[in-house]
């Protein structure tokens, strides 16, 4: 043969010789080779026969040989079978075991351990042994968690989860709010007044200098918008301020009964 011809002449008896023509045919027949290999590892998908699930008995055609659940439902309903007979078993083994009682490190109550690392007889326990702890933490890092409790209000995060805490308890930070304006009346009241008028001062100042702020503009707007509305609306703002002066009146009475309330002691501050 052709391919014969091309290999060494062998030396039976010689093993470096028997290395060598070895050599030489598996480089010869090297495509034969590869793809003989690549025939024997490919993949063929297999076809089992239906089997019953194990856990509702229904029969599925299963992709491998030690399938035996047929859905994702199945599978979740023996995880937690699972879960039940581990605890159950565990229940067992903890009630084999000698009991062992430690005393409480917050109220001295003795008590049976149900873990090697239980140190408080309940959870009130536990809980009033950290509040002194989480305090003195509190104390000792306040610059740094300041930083960070303001750090993560900025972002996108702590802006989201501001909100919906908002909208989950509105009548809470209203009756929060109502409080301390109650507690800062005055203050508010005075900062806002002297607020608007230097505002108004700032921008008429402004104007009358042909300066162009952002106060005057912003009190320009206002004007134009206001004068505007009434042009276009006689009749609403007639019935408007009628309405505004009814309300105005209303609002003091009921200031003037929040104030009693809030002297006589039935509003609690806080």
């Amino acid at each position: 043969m052709k391919r014969n011809e091309r290999l060494p002449k062998c030396n039976w008896n010689d093993q470096e010789s028997v290395r060598e023509y070895n050599r030489a045919w598996r480089r010869l027949h090297a495509d034969d080779i590869r793809r003989s290999r690549r025939e024997k590892y490919v993949h063929k998908p297999r076809i089992y026969k239906k089997k019953a699930c194990v856990v509702c008995g229904k029969l599925f055609v299963p992709t491998s040989p030690v399938a035996c659940i047929c859905s994702s439902e199945c599978r979740e309903k023996r995880r937690v079978k699972w879960i039940e007979a581990s605890m159950e078993r565990q229940r067992i083994r903890r009630s084999l075991k000698p009991k062992t009682v430690h005393k409480c490190r917050m109220c001295g109550k003795e008590f049976e351990i149900r873990s090697q690392h239980q140190m408080y007889c309940s959870a009130e326990c536990r809980l009033a042994r950290a509040r002194p702890v989480k305090a003195a933490y509190a104390q000792k890092h306040a610059e740094e968690i300041r930083k960070c409790r303001s750090k993560y209000k900025k972002s996108e995060k702590g802006k989201a989860a501001t909100k919906r805490h908002a909208e989950r308890h509105k009548d809470k930070f209203a009756e929060r709010a109502r409080r301390y304006y109650w507690r800062h009346r005055e203050k508010l009241l005075a900062k806002k007044s002297t607020y608007n008028k230097a505002s108004r001062e700032k921008a008429k100042a402004d104007l009358s200098m042909n300066i162009l702020s952002t106060e005057s503009l912003a009190y320009i707007r206002e004007r134009e918008r206001v004068t505007r509305w009434i042009a276009e609306h006689p009749d609403e703002y007639a019935t408007y301020s009628r309405k505004s002066k009814r309300k105005r009146a209303l609002i003091d009475a009921n200031n003037e009964v929040d104030a009693a309330w809030f002297s006589a002691g039935f509003v609690t501050q806080h």
